[in-house]
């Protein structure tokens, strides 16, 4: 799947236009990634911009791992909800590397 292709026919901001639902998350994922609170917390200890956006980098390449495991576990009839997640979790990689880009000169 070609997910640069794919990053402009999903989003801009990769949630508008999405009719899934998400399940709330699971224990292994709340280990992995923490609470809102923590999540909140761990914003507020960054002294700039560049450290925020560094974290947030680290949050979206935990899931696009996770993402990429799961699609080992995921039946082949359902594969192409992996590849559109995929995609959307690449979408905002790419987002956050081009903010941090430009707050970087």
């Amino acid at each position: 799947m070609d997910c640069v292709k794919q990053r402009a026919c999903s989003s801009d901001a990769g949630h508008r236009g999405t009719a899934r639902q998400r399940p709330c998350p699971s224990l292994a994922v709340r280990r992995l990634w923490g609470t809102a609170h923590s999540a909140v917390q761990i914003a507020e200890q960054c002294q700039d911009d560049l450290a925020f956006l560094n974290v947030a980098l680290g949050f979206e390449r935990k899931t696009l791992n996770l993402v990429n495991e799961m699609g080992s576990l995921v039946p082949e009839a359902n594969k192409d909800v992996v590849d559109d997640i995929t995609c959307e979790e690449q979408s905002h990689l790419v987002a956050l590397l081009e903010a941090r880009d430009k707050i970087k000169g």
